[in-house]
């Protein structure tokens, strides 16, 4: 999980999926193959899945839409995340898939933290940055050292399903 989430950050979005998808269908002919992209502002994920994609899935595709954003899958380790963020985990909503904007939601928590080099590096840095510097950097720290699976996937239903259809393909 925590190599899935490296290489989601390290790809070139949403729109690099849409454009890619139909070759990464192909490619789960012969193994495994895990793809995975936001929801977004979208009202709901199987019209979303077919409209990325309209042939039938192939048996290894292992395709996942995450409930608003990823980040919500961070902010399902209501244990972890407001330690690693410096914030009251009180102060963190219960349902992260009930968050509209995740990211946002983030970058509201962190401006509460009281450690300045989460705060400096998660917060964009200026009007024209969407995100801080250290953003990716931090959040794979994160998930590399703190993430919780086994709370995070009680916390959300579409991480739950993701990490099921991994692990049912690796029983194959």
């Amino acid at each position: 999980m925590r190599q899935l989430y490296r290489r989601k950050q390290s790809s070139r979005g949403n729109s690099y999926i849409q454009r890619k998808i139909i070759g990464f269908n192909e490619a789960a002919r012969f193994k495994h193959y895990p793809v995975l992209t936001d929801l977004d502002n979208r009202e709901c994920a199987p019209p979303y899945r077919n409209e990325l994609i309209s042939a039938t899935l192939n048996e290894k595709m292992i395709f996942q839409i995450a409930v608003r954003e990823v980040e919500a899958w961070l902010l399902a380790d209501r244990e972890n995340f407001p330690r690693f963020l410096g914030v009251s985990k009180n102060r963190f909503q219960r349902d992260p898939e009930s968050i509209d904007n995740p990211k946002q939601y983030i970058f509201s928590m962190v401006r509460q933290s009281r450690n300045r080099r989460i705060r400096d590096g998660v917060l964009p840095s200026d009007s024209t940055a969407r995100i801080g510097p250290l953003y990716n950097p931090l959040l794979i720290e994160f998930v590399s050292n703190s993430w919780d699976v086994s709370i995070a996937k009680e916390y959300s239903n579409s991480f739950r399903r993701f990490l099921n259809k991994l692990n049912e393909a690796h029983a194959t």
